[in-house]
């Protein structure tokens, strides 16, 4: 099995830019024919087909270390869609560093600048360093051959001149390619005499017309004109037909009541009638009136649970009365002196006892409450049960509503809807059964 390292480039032909930038990928110098980018090749967010066109996609790279790789191998993975593959080569993973790509497609007339992209080569830390080297399509056996044969005597006087220009810019920028070992230094000789300037070579003919190329994609919207000024006001048109009825609306409001009319003349008083008698009845108003016979009600017709209630309490019943107890009030609230609004007494409870049945009653009439909430008193433990009601409550102000009830720790609390007035009688009363 083998273990790749890929990295996807998506690619867009447009008009704008080719920057792409860094694709984020890090490979490394020991990454050895594991290492590959794929590249989706698309024009205006399209694939383009590369099975359809004689464009050819090419792509060049330049690295950190000034080494040139011209026109590296692709692999045609899937044409129809536009996607090609790099497979990154021994000597281009060996250089470390950022490695500037450009792609183009090239066809033998024309080319198009794709994309400008790079990614990164980190130095695996197992290898000496190496080496710049530079790459290209150039026949250098030729070029060498070239140096070696004295062919410019069959060459004319201006093309002489051209070739030794260009091979001594190309000797110049690629001297590392020629350069053998340093020598020992020789002696200098003489300067040569100046030469004579040569020729000004002929201006080439223009070449033929190329053919015309597609039609590029739509451009943007341009930006909207300023508004013009407003025309002249049009003259008034002649006045439509009249127009068909509407519905009718709705009903409108009832008018104000019309006067009484005066009372008529009372009639007549009619023949007294006779008074209804049984006899009046009809057979069938009579049946009508029947219900179905019933039989008659037997004792055996109870229930047990009738009977028993029917039977009265057994033996003696022992009955207490514990009278009025008066109870303590918190929170500066007083007992109200007032005559319609008290028992007679100090707020207090009661508890009578019947049997094994217990009621007990609380009372009070109060004064000097104030705010929404608050603890009017604390009742006995004892005698707090488990379905204590709300007390009834009268205010003397009758726009207020207070609630008042004892809580589970005999607090004897109340709760207002509006704040209370230390003017205000309240009067209550409430009974349970424990």
């Amino acid at each position: 099995m083998t273990i790749y390292k890929t990295k996807d480039v998506i690619t867009n032909i447009n008009e704008k830019t080719v920057k792409i930038g860094n694709i984020g990928v890090n490979f490394y110098t020991e990454d050895k024919q594991t290492a590959s980018i794929r590249i989706y090749i698309n024009w205006n967010k399209q694939p383009v087909n590369l099975t359809t066109t004689n464009f050819k996609p090419k792509l060049d790279l330049f690295l950190q270390d000034g080494s040139i790789f011209i026109d590296e191998p692709l692999k045609l993975v899937n044409p129809e869609v536009g996607l090609v593959q790099y497979d990154i080569r021994d000597n281009v993973i060996k250089h470390a560093g950022t490695v500037n790509c450009k792609l183009f497609l090239e066809s033998q007339d024309e080319s198009v600048h794709v994309a400008n992209f790079a990614f990164n080569i980190v130095d695996s830390g197992i290898e000496d360093a190496v080496q710049k080297e530079i790459s290209v399509n150039l026949v250098e056996d030729t070029v060498k051959r070239i140096m070696s044969q004295d062919l410019t005597v069959l060459l004319d006087n201006g093309f002489k001149t051209e070739l030794t220009t260009d091979l001594q810019t190309y000797l110049s920028n690629n001297n590392e390619q020629f350069q053998g070992p340093q020598g020992i230094q020789g002696i200098q000789g003489e300067q040569g005499i100046q030469g004579p300037k040569g020729d000004k070579g002929d201006t080439g003919a223009t070449g033929p017309q190329g053919p015309k190329g597609e039609q590029g994609p739509k451009g943007d919207q341009g930006l909207q004109g300023v508004k013009g000024d407003t025309g002249a006001t049009g003259q008034t048109g002649a006045q439509g037909p009249v127009g068909a009825t509407g519905p009718i609306g709705p009903t409108g409001p009832q008018g104000p009541p019309g006067k009484d009319g005066r009372d008529g003349v009372n009639g007549k008083d009619g023949e007294k009638g006779e008074p209804f008698k049984y006899t009046d009845f009809t057979t069938e108003q009579l049946n009508n009136l029947k219900g179905p016979k019933g039989d008659p009600f037997k004792y055996t017709d109870f229930t047990q649970s009738q009977l028993d209630a029917l039977k009265g309490p057994k033996g003696d019943v022992n009955i207490s009365d514990t009278g009025w107890i008066p109870l303590t009030l918190l929170n500066n609230i007083q007992n109200s002196t007032q005559p319609n609004f008290s028992f007679g007494q100090v707020t207090s409870y009661r508890i009578v006892t019947i049997g094994t049945i217990k009621s007990v009653t609380v009372r009070g009439a109060i004064t000097n409450v104030s705010g929404f909430n608050g603890t009017l008193s604390k009742l006995p433990m004892e005698i707090i049960g488990n379905n204590i009601p709300v007390f009834s409550v009268r205010v003397s102000t009758l726009s207020k509503n207070i609630l008042i009830f004892p809580t589970n720790d005999g607090s004897l609390r109340y709760y207002a809807s509006t704040s209370m007035s230390t003017d205000d009688i309240v009067q209550f009363s409430g009974t349970w059964y424990i």
